[in-house]
């Protein structure tokens, strides 16, 4: 009788999986999980000079070159601080 194994499934946008099978025990597919997850969440975003250059520019209002692209290159971290300061700068000036 072949032995069971377990499979992970991770959520990484809205229609897209991160999938992984074969782990022996419970314990293995959870830490895989949990690996997945925290590359999927996190990633590698912006590297730190591009990032505080990004954000020197956000926050002084200037236009920032490539913003799509950098955009796209934040990891999960990154895209909730720009949405933080976006909200606050919202609150401060409504008619801006």
């Amino acid at each position: 009788m072949k032995k069971p194994t377990y499979s992970i499934h991770v959520p990484t946008e809205q229609f897209g999986f991160v999938a992984a099978e074969g782990f022996e025990t419970p314990e293995e597919a959870n830490e895989a999980y949990v690996s997945v997850q925290a590359l999927v969440l996190n990633g590698e975003g912006l590297p730190e000079k591009e990032w505080k250059e990004f954000l020197n520019l956000y926050l002084s209002d200037k236009k920032i070159p490539d913003g799509v692209e950098m955009w796209a290159r934040m990891n999960s971290a990154q895209k909730w601080m720009v949405n933080e300061v976006k909200k606050t700068k919202a609150r401060i000036n409504p008619n801006k």
